[in-house]
């Protein structure tokens, strides 16, 4: 019986060659730098080279580091995954987006408590990846002040909904409170869309996309895979310049 893998995907080998060529060249560079090291002698191709000014070893070290962070980054661009990788990163943050704005929109409509009365956010960034756009057009939200947001949004039943569920949806939607909301039919079944909005304060997404990053780096694979060594470059080329010019 064949080992069942964690994952269904492998990082191809030209990507891991250039990945332990920056990780190495990320970690001598301050190294040499911080330390003081020196070297000496080159070993190239056979050839003993001897080196008399020891910092010329560095500024190759410094090409090599520049060199193997474009090679790596063009290689990462390439990696068969990289479309996945970003639908992992846009769904880290933008979910605690969702559940917020699913919050506020749930207030309006707490008469309805059934799986079977979906929200469509009008604005396709706070959908699901996996949702349909199909059936409305995109609505960006709308800027009513700095860092406030309109937010605009469809009630509707899906498809399969059992017909007393969706009349029971349609006459309430006709009653007050909601005989303000803008009813649509939309999408090739004609569906029934009723429109409401809320405002909410833009400035909370950005905490909020910073707590997904921290999730999806604490949580993915893709992270550690891909997007660790170019931390670990930043961090070196941070500390080697600031132990040479400081």
């Amino acid at each position: 019986m064949s080992e069942e893998k964690a994952r269904n995907r492998e990082i191809s080998d030209g990507l891991l060659r250039q990945r332990r060529n920056l990780l190495v060249t990320s970690v001598a560079m301050p190294l040499f730098y911080i330390s003081g090291a020196s070297v000496e002698k080159i070993n190239l191709l056979g050839t003993i080279v001897k080196i008399k000014n020891s910092e010329i070893a560095m500024y190759v070290l410094v090409t090599l580091f520049v060199y193997f962070v474009i090679r790596y980054w063009q290689y990462y661009n390439e990696e068969n995954y990289i479309q996945g990788m970003k639908l992992s990163i846009k769904e880290h943050l933008s979910r605690f987006e969702r559940e917020y704005l699913n919050s506020k929109a749930t207030r309006e409509i707490k008469e309805f408590n059934n799986h079977d009365i979906k929200i469509h956010f009008l604005d396709s960034k706070h959908r699901n990846a996996l949702f349909s756009d199909a059936l409305v057009d995109d609505q960006p939200d709308e800027n009513v002040l700095p860092f406030v947001k309109r937010c605009s949004f469809y009630l509707f039943t899906v498809d399969n909904t059992r017909n007393s569920v969706t009349d029971e949806f349609h006459l309430k939607m006709q009653s007050a409170p909601f005989d303000h909301w803008t009813r649509a039919n939309v999408g090739p079944s004609h569906l029934a869309f009723y429109q409401s909005s809320f405002v909410y304060c833009s400035l909370l997404f950005y905490i909020m996309r910073v707590w997904g990053w921290i999730r999806y780096m604490f949580t993915e694979s893709y992270f550690t895979d891909y997007q660790l060594p170019f931390l670990v470059a930043l961090c070196s080329a941070g500390a080697t310049t600031y132990t040479y010019f400081i």
